[in-house]
């Protein structure tokens, strides 16, 4: 009976206890917000949120606010600094199963970042894998995770310049897909394969006449390009011989009469006194 006593004067103090100033709750919450570090409001703290425009902005920009707590602000004010700071970290947070699966089917947006996660599970990987929008193919063929059947997959897709652009720089492609985007008809993806740590000596040398300058430089500082096309490539650098385009600073400057009619600062037909020689 006396137990029976006790717990009862415990829940009559509980409830008897006087309410929370709102003031202070919100003032908690404040301080909460500040720091940055970690997320420490409870669930009840969080409704407040909700409820308060300035709290509400203050929450958009945390970076440790929880997903669900910043889709209820995107809806709120949609495509503000909840939805920007939504993208920024399903492209970088470890999601829980929920939110892989949720995010996976949501719209272009939300899966492309998704799709360049480094821990997108494989699961989830190998379903972006069929995407139909190529935004999101391009973020996939961007993934530090991707492996070499992934970049074979993306490649048999016929896929557009920005998917080969990412494939052509990411060292799991394999050499054969290298060697063929060595090949391409973008300039970006042959210069990418120039630049590719993994790229094969035949790539190279195929590069190594490339009509781009910056091509055939990276080609020439490539450790894996053969001696002999990077003493050719040296060479034709020295003498401005080959493709090399010759540098224009050993011309003679023209006229400044003549520099003026080619950038339209005066009339064809102007002649200034003060300049000799100027027709």
């Amino acid at each position: 009976m006396t137990q029976r006593i006790k717990d009862w004067f415990n829940q009559f103090k509980t409830s008897a206890a006087p309410a929370v100033d709102p003031g202070e709750q919100l003032a908690a919450v404040r301080a909460a917000l500040s720091d940055r570090s970690c997320w420490a409001l409870n669930g009840a703290q969080t409704a407040l949120i909700l409820g308060d425009a300035r709290l509400a902005r203050r929450a958009e920009r945390h970076p440790h606010a929880p997903i669900d707590l910043l889709l209820r602000l995107d809806e709120q004010r949609p495509y503000g600094e909840a939805h920007e700071n939504l993208l920024r970290r399903l492209a970088a947070d470890r999601l829980d199963a929920r939110h892989w699966v949720q995010f996976s089917q949501a719209d272009w947006e939300a899966r492309a970042a998704l799709a360049v996660n480094p821990h997108l599970p494989a699961t989830i990987r190998r379903r972006l894998l069929n995407d139909q929008d190529w935004w999101v193919l391009a973020a996939l063929a961007e993934n530090p995770s991707l492996e070499a059947d992934d970049a074979l997959r993306l490649m048999g897709r016929n896929p557009p310049v920005a998917v080969r652009e990412h494939l052509a720089a990411h060292p799991v492609t394999p050499a054969p897909l290298l060697v063929a985007l060595a090949a391409d008809g973008d300039k970006v993806v042959r210069r990418n394969v120039a630049r590719n740590v993994a790229a094969p000596a035949a790539a190279l040398e195929l590069l190594a006449t490339d009509r781009l300058t910056v091509t055939r430089e990276a080609v020439a500082a490539h450790p894996a390009t053969p001696p002999g096309v990077t003493a050719a490539l040296m060479q034709d650098l020295r003498s401005g011989s080959g493709r090399w385009r010759p540098s224009s600073r050993g011309r003679p400057p023209r006229p400044r009469c003549e520099r003026r009619r080619r950038s339209g600062a005066a009339p064809f037909g102007w002649r200034s006194p003060s300049i000799p020689g100027c027709p």
